[in-house]
């Protein structure tokens, strides 16, 4: 059985040097290879693995809540004096280590999101790759089984047109979310770095390369599993070759933080520089899941938490920077997901467990600095003591999708109606 570069583009499996780069063209008819134009919108998710802790985060200064708060976390609790104040809003600071959010706010490009979370009859409350699953794919209660796990930025992309010959798929996985970013007809490239992206060779790399085309462009033919296994590593080639050279000028602005999300951060400007047709764009950083010693470290040292706060805050601001110097900014959308927030109250590790609401942040120029919903109270805690929802977080999604992207959020955000119709905010 022989198969051509189309079939293997509709597979949508493509592996090379122990990385995975996933490729495939929409099923529908009449698609056309159409080459990005460079205006196109771009979505980027920065997804907080771990479950981060919001009210830590931002923090209510309001005298009744912030009271509440210094009696809920006695050793956590940060003193209001070293809290970032947010412009024209008397009643919210931010952590300490956050001084690129504070900046992106006072200047109206962040937006704050209060209260986000799945419904209470979520089926995986609490748990973190059930909490993951329900906010890469909309599916809080198992209801998506009929056909493969697909994104809800997956299923936007499904309607994207075919990529172009020096385009690659529409989503690009950095870390933050594979499934994410799969659709019901394609899924997306996944990579780990741009860099090592491409065929891993030492000694005089160019023939060595040329030995290794020579040997991949002779068929198979005694094996269908050889032959496919020849495909995926032809077509992880030749995206390795899209990318690398679509992103050879791009030299960065900004100095990027070196950290592993400043690296993502910047691979991320590096394809939207390309332009190689990419629609959406996930990152990830773990750690979030801060049970014990979260604000404790050594002499100097910031701890967990704060490391984890002032990585995000100086990395996608070292990134929205950027972008703005190099035009890009007006086509790029960015917005935070966790899994789920932490308990009200510190536990006796001097951490907090796994809870229900938290915070979540949209950045761009398009965006409406501002908060938008309402603080949960934190004198009314819910579910054993957990920050109440104010913003089912489908409703974030339908902001991104109707207002921002254009199309209808329903029939994305639920494929099955199965739910009255998710409003959208106005952060865009």
């Amino acid at each position: 059985m022989q198969f051509n570069r189309r079939d293997f583009f509709r597979t949508g499996m493509i592996a090379a040097a122990g990385l995975v780069a996933n490729y495939t063209l929409p099923g529908k008819a009449g698609a056309q290879n159409v080459r990005m134009q460079a205006d196109e919108k771009v979505v980027v998710i920065v997804n907080l693995l771990g479950g981060n802790d919001g009210l830590n985060t931002v923090v209510p200064i309001s005298s009744s809540q912030y009271d509440k708060y210094r009696e809920l976390r006695n050793t956590l609790a940060y003193d209001q004096a070293n809290l970032l104040s947010l412009s024209g809003q008397p009643d919210f600071a931010l952590a300490p280590q956050m001084g690129e959010f504070q900046n992106l706010f006072n200047s109206g490009r962040l937006a704050i999101i209060n209260g986000v979370s799945v419904p209470d009859d979520a089926v995986g409350l609490f748990d973190h790759e059930a909490g993951q699953y329900e906010f890469q794919t909309c599916d809080i209660i198992r209801n998506l089984s009929a056909g493969p796990s697909s994104g809800w930025l997956g299923r936007y992309l499904d309607s994207m047109p075919d990529p172009g010959p020096d385009e690659i798929s529409p989503g690009v996985d950095l870390g933050g979310g594979r499934l994410l970013l799969s659709g019901r007809n394609r899924v997306p490239v996944s990579i780990n770095s741009i860099d090592n992206f491409q065929l891993q060779v030492s000694y005089d790399p160019d023939a060595r390369k040329a030995a290794y085309d020579r040997l991949m462009n002779i068929p198979h033919t005694a094996s269908t599993v050889g032959e496919r296994n020849r495909q995926m590593r032809l077509l992880a080639r030749y995206q390795s070759d899209i990318i690398l050279s679509a992103t050879a000028g791009y030299q960065p602005t900004v100095n990027y933080p070196a950290t592993y999300l400043g690296g993502q951060m910047k691979d991320c400007a590096k394809i939207i520089y390309g332009n190689v047709g990419a629609r959406a764009v996930a990152v990830g950083i773990g750690s979030f899941d801060t049970h014990s010693y979260q604000n404790y470290g050594s002499g100097s040292e910031l701890g967990i938490h704060d490391t984890l706060l002032k990585t995000v805050s100086d990395a996608v601001g070292a990134f929205y920077q950027d972008l703005i110097n190099l035009g890009l900014s007006h086509r790029v959308l960015i917005l935070t997901i966790s899994e789920f927030g932490r308990r009200g109250y510190e536990n006796n590790d001097l951490g907090t467990d796994h809870g229900f609401s938290s915070v979540a942040f949209a950045l761009g120029d398009d965006v409406k600095g501002g908060i938008y919903g309402d603080y949960p109270d934190l004198n009314s805690l819910v579910l054993d003591g957990s920050l109440g929802m104010s913003n089912d977080f489908r409703s974030v999604y339908a902001t991104v999708l109707a207002n921002y992207l254009g199309v209808d959020p329903q029939p994305i955000l639920d494929p099955n109606d199965l739910y009255p119709d998710f409003q959208p905010l106005d952060f865009v």
